[in-house]
């Protein structure tokens, strides 16, 4: 499954989030796959695409930065899927 994250920075800690990934990296575990993220220009937002077998396994690694920020997460589909999804009746 494939799902949009909203993390929204805790503003006092957002220096310390970015040492702490450059040390220990994203901290992924098995089954996750980071896809692409970006930050809006003022630095409390990010948007993170994220790929996880399970939401389970997304939620270990929501774990590993709860400190650091709140989130928000959206199951998601592409374009294509959506186009499928929306064109074929037994599919809705």
């Amino acid at each position: 499954m494939t799902y949009m994250i909203i993390e929204r920075y805790y503003r006092y800690k957002i220096k310390k989030l970015y040492q702490r990934m450059e040390i220990v990296g994203r901290q992924l575990p098995e089954g996750v796959t980071y896809v692409d993220s970006w930050v809006d220009e003022g630095m409390s937002t990010c948007y993170t695409i994220m790929e996880s077998e399970t939401y389970e396994q997304l939620k270990e690694w929501m774990n590993h930065w709860k400190e650091f920020c709140e989130f928000e997460v959206i199951p998601v589909i592409s374009n294509e899927q959506a186009k499928e999804k929306a064109l074929n009746p037994q599919l809705q």
